[in-house]
């Protein structure tokens, strides 16, 4: 039985995109904050939206209002650096806040939302470059413990029981299946494996009519740390696999359904 399985790693190409994303994350919301800085010796006045800037994007129109303000009886315009979905209302009142020296330098005072929108970029890409380096040596340590356990575990025969969708990742659909396997007790249990891709077509077959053969690996010290291989399924047998049941019958530890 052909299977192009494999368990779902994260490795350097994975890491490589999330700091990159979280670099993009983290560097949108710093210009964002830095954009918004109003030096503090500059004067505010009162102004007036005058006029909207309309930028028609992929996702959408985008809208940034013009603000019109006077300083010393001279009319001055100034328009948002932001932009939003959401039509400005012409004749609202806005905070501007202006050079006493150059008094067409100007910006708007923006409020908590438009912060809030950049304080999420930051978050975001906060999160994207602590979950990367977390998540690529969570991978890496479970690489060495597989290792371990292929090269000095107690290898198990057992039968698929279950295949079960537990997400995607990458666009690739992630699975997980269970095991039972009879341990050196003669004790049929069930082992989960990590989460595997390329086992789609798993999903098709009638588990209790067609035995699928599965090896698992056990630590012999610590039964708690095991590993199903899903991705050596061609190398066991059937016959194996009746041999395994049967063994598991003659010590009267209960039927495993197929």
């Amino acid at each position: 039985m052909s299977n192009n399985a494999h368990r779902h790693k994260f490795g350097l190409a994975f890491l490589a995109l999330f700091l990159l994303f979280g670099a993009a994350f983290v560097s949108a919301g710093l210009i964002g904050f830095r954009s918004l800085g109003v030096d503090e010796r500059w004067e505010r006045v009162s102004g007036v939206v005058t006029d909207v800037i309309s930028q028609r994007e992929d996702e959408g129109t985008l809208y940034a209002p013009v603000v019109g303000y006077e300083v010393d009886g001279r009319p001055y315009e100034v328009a948002s650096r932001s932009r939003s979905s959401v039509y400005p209302t012409l004749g609202a009142s806005r905070e501007v806040a202006y050079n006493p020296n150059r008094p067409d330098q100007a910006k708007l005072v923006e409020g908590v939302g438009v912060k809030l929108f950049f304080l999420i970029f930051l978050l975001v890409g906060g999160m994207f470059v602590v979950m990367g380096p977390t998540f690529f040596l969570q991978s890496r340590r479970r690489s060495k413990v597989i290792e371990h356990l292929v090269h000095s575990g107690k290898k198990l025969q057992g039968v698929l029981i279950e295949v079960r969708q537990v997400g995607s990742f990458n666009k690739k659909t992630l699975y997980k299946v269970v095991v039972a396997a009879a341990d050196t007790h003669g004790s049929v249990k069930n082992y989960e494996s990590d989460s595997v891709s390329g086992i789609g077509g798993l999903l098709m077959v009638d588990l209790q009519k067609t035995p699928v053969p599965v090896d698992v690996f056990v630590d012999p010290i610590d039964p708690g740390q095991f590993y199903v291989d899903v991705s050596d399924l061609p190398n066991l047998t059937p016959e194996s696999i009746h041999d395994l049941i049967s063994r598991a019958r003659r010590g009267d530890v209960g039927t495993m359904e197929l």
